[in-house]
């Protein structure tokens, strides 16, 4: 199973991204802030990075600098912000391989989470999924 790191410093929006992407099958581990980053040994190799592109502390720049810093520069991210005015500068500088603007929508941030890690099995597609299960036992 696929691992997610969050990097997002508001806990209520952090354990929500964290039932999304457990609905998708996805793992995740979320930490709140820039310095944690560094300071943490991360249990993981994740392999998605979602970023708020502002924290009390820096901005999802420097957290994608500072995982690359650890080695993993290979891994795509997804930052995350408020501001359409930083979400234009952003993704026109192609720091990320997608830029959300909150709030989004969760069918399109699913989309892009499968997008960025394809070989995830979508979560209808599970055999155990309850929606699954429901709807063979319409049949």
């Amino acid at each position: 199973m696929a691992t997610v790191l969050i990097v997002e410093d508001d806990a209520s929006l952090r354990a929500l991204l964290h039932d999304f992407l457990a609905a998708a099958c996805l793992d995740s581990v979320g930490i709140e802030c820039l310095g944690q980053i560094e300071r943490t040994r991360l249990p993981l190799y994740p392999d998605l990075v979602i970023v708020d592109l502002l924290f009390h502390d820096g901005s999802g720049v420097e957290a994608t600098a500072g995982l690359r810093r650890l080695g993993l520069d290979d891994i795509p991210a997804i930052a995350l912000t408020s501001s359409h005015f930083a979400s234009r500068e952003v993704r026109d500088a192609g720091y990320f391989a997608a830029v959300l603007e909150k709030p989004f929508d969760l069918d399109d941030f699913l989309a892009v989470v499968s997008r960025l890690v394809p070989d995830q099995p979508n979560r209808f597609e599970r055999e155990d999924h309850p929606e699954r299960l429901v709807a063979r036992q319409r049949r």
